[in-house]
C-alpha cells in the first residue's frame, strides 16, 4: 500500500516541480494557464450587438485558469464580463457599456452573470486536495499490522 502511496507523491511532486524543466527538454505535459471564454446570455440579433467586423456577440465571460493534465488547480483572474463571439474571440467592455446592455435588455442584475463554472471554480482544488490527503494518509495513518508483527518476531 505504502508503494502506491510513494508512486503518487512522486507523480504530484513531478507536476509542482517538473513541469518547467519538462518543457525545457520537450516533454508534452498539457499544464500552464489560459484564458477561458464562456457564453451565459444570448443577445439580439440587432444592430447593437455587432463588431465593427460586423460580428454578433453576446454576453460572456473571461477569466484565466492555471491547468495541470486538464485540471483546473487555480484561477489567476478573477471572470469578468466580456462581448463573447466565438470561443476564441471576444470584445472587452467597460463598466458603462456592461451597465448599458443591461439597462437595454431589462436586466436587473447583470454581475449575477460574472461566475465561474463549479469545475473551474472549487473541482481542480478538491481533487489535488484530496491526492495530497491520500499521500499524507498513506505516510502517516495507520500502520500494517503484518509489518509490526515482523519486526517483533525478528
Amino acid at each position: 500500500m505504502k508503494k502506491v502511496f510513494t508512486v503518487l507523491a512522486f507523480i504530484t511532486l513531478f507536476c509542482v516541480v517538473g513541469i518547467e524543466k519538462a518543457e525545457a527538454i520537450r516533454i508534452p505535459i498539457p499544464a500552464g494557464s489560459y484564458p477561458k471564454l464562456s457564453k451565459v446570455k444570448d443577445l439580439p440579433q440587432e444592430e447593437e450587438y455587432l463588431t465593427t467586423e460586423d460580428k454578433h456577440f453576446d454576453l460572456g465571460v473571461k477569466y484565466t485558469v492555471y491547468q495541470i493534465f486538464w485540471i483546473p488547480v487555480w484561477t489567476e483572474a478573477s471572470p469578468e464580463l466580456i462581448g463573447y463571439i466565438d470561443k476564441d474571440y471576444y470584445v472587452n467592455f467597460d463598466d458603462e457599456t456592461i451597465e448599458a446592455i443591461a439597462e437595454l435588455n431589462e436586466i436587473e442584475n447583470i454581475q449575477q452573470y460574472a461566475k465561474m463554472p463549479f469545475w473551474d471554480a472549487w473541482g481542480g482544488k478538491i481533487i489535488v486536495l484530496g491526492i495530497v490527503g491520500l499521500i499524507l494518509y498513506g505516510y502517516f495513518g495507520k500502520s500494517d499490522e503484518n509489518e509490526d508483527e515482523v519486526e517483533a518476531a525478528a
